[in-house]
């Protein structure tokens, strides 16, 4: 009976040593998941970083379009002050007019 007795603890200890091996990948495995559900976290974050970053590069994309539309406005304004200057130079002011025709009138009256 005795070796009943022994073969009865071996087959025990082998249980649980089963058991505890059965414990110990129920335990890895919900690591796994976890660690899963971790990542599908993870990813969902960046999925939401990337539609940031694209609405940041759409709105700078924007920004840069308007940036040179009122750069080629203010070339064009430029333009024509510089015109408008060059041309107001080339013309006689009023007072320098005036003189001017003084000047003349009295050139004439001497004649």
């Amino acid at each position: 009976m005795e070796k009943k007795t022994l073969s009865a603890k071996k087959i025990s200890k082998k249980l649980t040593l089963e058991d505890q091996i059965d414990s110990l990948a129920r335990i890895v495995v919900s690591g796994f998941e976890q660690i899963t559900k971790r990542f599908e976290q993870v990813d969902k974050r960046f999925e939401q970083i990337d539609k940031r970053f694209e609405q940041v590069d759409s709105s700078l994309t924007s920004i840069n379009h308007e940036l040179k539309d009122h750069s080629l406005r203010l070339d064009r304004i430029e333009k024509r002050q510089i015109g408008t200057l060059a041309t107001l130079d080339e013309t006689v002011h009023r007072s320098e007019f005036k003189t001017l025709t003084k000047r003349v009138e009295a050139l004439e009256r001497k004649k």
